[in-house]
């Protein structure tokens, strides 16, 4: 038998988020008779990293914090690439990406792939990926429009760039929805609108409070629930307040597993001002939640606008309410988007789908080096 293929993963984070979850789902899910997977860290434990331990998968963390930990984080992941041998290393956000592709020059990888997962929009971010990409083999995004978007904004050359969507599959159980609404004091027939992102200025969840609050003077009995945490938590509580909603807004916090509540769920909403492709968009298509999403980055190459959910412009609040509200009152039509949603993402978003685009593009790469 040939001798497998050693790959590197190399990311900033380990906690649980949407690149986390894609490079999980490829490091354990690789043809393990060709490829030999590690991954390493640029900052310190996360779950996912202990997720990949239990899976037998060997995690390093460089435990860089700063930028002024670069050249120093430069120097040790070059190490693991000489130490592991590896004849790929892939990379995924923006301070890996950076790292990584110094590294890999450094340590001379035979092949260097980085990942784009969101139409960025800080300048520094873009010029530093331009300024950098000629030391990668490709560059895979995450959606079409991100590709598009790191063409006209950060100066890659198209060549380079293949999209290679997330990919997601229906959980076997959906865990105890009823739970979550008793737990919510909501009865099983209450309208329920999720949320469900990292509470920052680009997941735009004030602009979701603001259409709920339009939503709610058409629907005294509909809800809101907010899962994800981060520096906007007080803002947002005070938001809610402020526009009258607080007692039928939830604030669930952070939490491991979403699936319960996207069972309990009616309509999932997302406000988000730039994306990529959110995970939690597949992964409501995939329980059969319909989903109202604004059309930034890929989510309209995803949600199909009045056969799965709708798409709004992004920033405009009031079709965010109409939309959800559209939904949230005809509860069959809802039922119906949601099963057509479940069947399209299963099928054109799965993970086996994006884990062989991936080894594709792996060997692709080594026969081409």
């Amino acid at each position: 038998m040939s001798q497998r293929i050693k790959i590197a993963y190399l990311i900033t984070e380990l906690d649980i988020g949407g690149a986390e979850k894609c490079l999980y789902q490829l490091a354990t899910r690789l043809d393990r008779t060709r490829f030999d997977p590690c991954v390493a860290c640029l900052s310190g434990h996360g779950a996912i990293g202990e997720w990949l331990e239990t899976r037998g998968i060997p995690v390093h963390y460089i435990r860089a914090n700063t930028w002024a930990d670069a050249a120093t984080a430069v120097l040790r992941v070059a190490a693991i690439l000489r130490r592991e041998r590896a004849r790929i290393l892939h990379t995924f956000l923006f301070h890996a990406n950076v790292v990584g592709r110094l590294a890999g020059f450094v340590a001379r990888t035979p092949v260097v792939i980085s990942s784009v997962r969101v139409a960025e929009q800080r300048r520094h971010h873009l010029w530093l990926e331009g300024l950098t990409c000629g030391l990668t083999n490709f560059i895979t995004c995450v959606s079409e429009a991100v590709r598009q978007h790191m063409i006209r904004h950060a100066g890659m050359p198209p060549g380079r760039l293949v999209t290679i969507p997330n990919g997601v599959e229906a959980p076997s159980s959906l865990g105890r929805p009823d739970l979550v609404r008793s737990s919510l004091g909501l009865r099983a027939d209450q309208p329920v609108a999720t949320i469900i992102g990292r509470l920052t200025p680009q997941k735009g969840i004030d602009d979701c409070l603001a259409a709920a609050a339009i939503v709610a003077r058409a629907l005294p009995e509909a809800h809101f629930v907010i899962v994800g945490d981060g520096p906007l938590k007080g803002e947002l509580e005070a938001l809610a307040s402020s526009l009258g909603i607080a007692e039928r807004t939830h604030f669930l916090g952070w939490r491991e597993n979403v699936w319960d509540v996207l069972g309990a769920s009616n309509v999932l909403v997302s406000g988000s001002r730039w994306e990529g492709l959110p995970n939690v968009i597949l992964e409501a298509m995939a329980v059969g939640c319909p989903v109202v999403a604004t059309g930034a980055g890929g989510c309209g190459e995803v949600v199909s606008h009045g056969t799965t959910g709708f798409i709004v412009p992004t920033g405009d609040i009031e079709s965010l309410a109409g939309a959800v509200s559209y939904l949230l009152r005809e509860p069959s039509e809802a039922r119906g988007m949601g099963l057509a949603g479940r069947e399209a993402v299963l099928s054109r978003f799965g993970v086996g789908r994006m884990v062989s685009s991936n080894q594709a593009l792996y060997e692709s790469a080594l026969r081409h080096n």
